[in-house]
């Protein structure tokens, strides 16, 4: 393929896949949870291969069973799919999002959690949302800094949703992610930041050869009612985020197209994990 097409190919296949998730991750009457989760994590993984996107990953991830909150940093629109790719959530989002054309049609389908920060007053009912989901045994994804940033640190978190795996006694798991080079480098031009549109964002990111997103799932953070300070959890986990950020080294699995899957990620396609140096 000529190679000035390549981009052009890229973002056709993924504005088709976003059309194809649209409908595809529609609830089928009578199906199991785990078979909604399984077509999410097979989209998420797809639309990473069209994308020439490689996860590598350190820590330890939740078995899928486990009601955990995930609470990570946020780079890009990607972001939703690498930790869709890695295990069963929902995700909280700008509410926003749930206007935009196939995206937001994507979100709701896969039963998406919206925040409307115009509006305080409905924080209740988001709580209420999440305290339902926790019941019915979810976990939820949170994006704490409430916007993207390039990567380079961890902006302030808001703390307002800290306050419900506290009184639920859910264990919250902060996830580190950046986006690299092949050879190591921070890719910042994967960052979507500003007033950057999606489309151009896209644009970007379809020039780029190969991306690969550094994922660490540092250790959960058990919480009580009783002793647990929703503030202080929230500053836990930035200075986790934050600090697996700046000691960016290690041990990692990689799980892409014709890659390994970590041991207790249950996919069928996994093969026997093989660990491996990293650029540091």
């Amino acid at each position: 393929m000529n190679v000035s097409l390549v981009p052009l190919f890229k973002c056709t296949a993924i504005f088709w896949q976003l059309f194809r998730g649209a409908f595809l991750l529609v609830p089928k009457k009578g199906e199991l949870p785990t078979e909604g989760a399984r077509r999410m994590r097979d989209w998420c993984q797809k639309s990473l291969d069209l994308l020439k996107v490689t996860i590598r990953v350190t820590g330890t991830i939740p078995e899928d069973s486990r009601v955990v909150m995930v609470v990570a940093n946020h780079l890009s629109w990607m972001d939703p799919a690498v930790l869709g790719a890695l295990r069963p959530a929902r995700f909280i989002g700008k509410s926003e999002i749930a206007r935009w054309p196939l995206v937001g049609d994507l979100a709701r389908h896969s039963r998406s959690l919206f925040v409307d920060r115009n509006r305080p007053e409905t924080l209740r009912s988001t709580r209420r949302e999440i305290i339902a989901a926790f019941g019915n045994g979810d976990s939820i994804v949170l994006f704490a800094e409430g916007t993207t940033s390039e990567g380079k640190t961890v902006l302030p978190f808001r703390k307002a949703l800290f306050k419900v795996p506290v009184e639920e006694g859910v264990a919250v798991v902060p996830v580190r992610m950046t986006y690299r080079t092949i050879d190591g480098r921070r890719e910042e031009r994967v960052a979507f930041t500003g007033d950057m549109t999606f489309i151009s964002s896209l644009w970007k990111v379809a020039r780029l050869d190969r991306i690969v997103v550094h994922v660490h799932f540092c250790p959960a953070i058990e919480t009580n009612r009783e002793t647990t300070d929703p503030g202080a959890l929230a500053n836990d986990c930035r200075s986790a985020i934050l600090t697996a950020l700046n000691r960016f080294d290690g041990v990692e699995t990689e799980i892409g197209k014709q890659s390994w899957y970590p041991d207790n990620v249950n996919d069928s396609r996994r093969s026997e994990a093989q660990p491996f140096e990293t650029p540091g």
